[in-house]
């Protein structure tokens, strides 16, 4: 078991070609199971939301979002203290969804990452 006090979830997206970085929401939540949904659910906004401009993101994301086993993975690298993390694009931005758990002496800083 995770020595976790929490779980800190962030959705970012990234702007290679000029460097922007933006905040597209966090929280944190003392139940791993609760911040995994919490991630979900901001990441299936973000992508309906990309749906008409990016629709190969769109479908990427919800594949990634509808696979069973990996966020069955997902709870169980948390469960152990890993961070995980989830990175997809459109044509110029790329998105990152991830959840760290914090442990009482700060946030883990390892970092387990699936990539569509």
């Amino acid at each position: 078991m995770s020595p976790a006090v929490g779980y800190r979830v962030e959705a970012v997206a990234y702007v290679p070609g000029d460097g922007t970085l933006f905040h597209l929401g966090d929280g944190f939540d003392a139940d791993p199971r609760l911040a995994l949904r919490w991630l979900r659910g901001r990441a299936c906004e973000i992508a309906n939301h990309q749906a008409d401009d990016a629709p190969g993101f769109t479908t990427s994301v919800h594949e990634w979002l509808n696979h069973q086993p990996t966020w069955s993975m997902y709870l169980r690298l948390l469960l152990r203290g890993l961070v995980i993390s989830y990175a997809d694009s459109t044509h110029d931005t790329v998105y990152e969804f991830s959840v760290r758990p914090v442990l009482a002496g700060g946030l883990r800083t390892g970092v387990t990452r699936t990539d569509a």
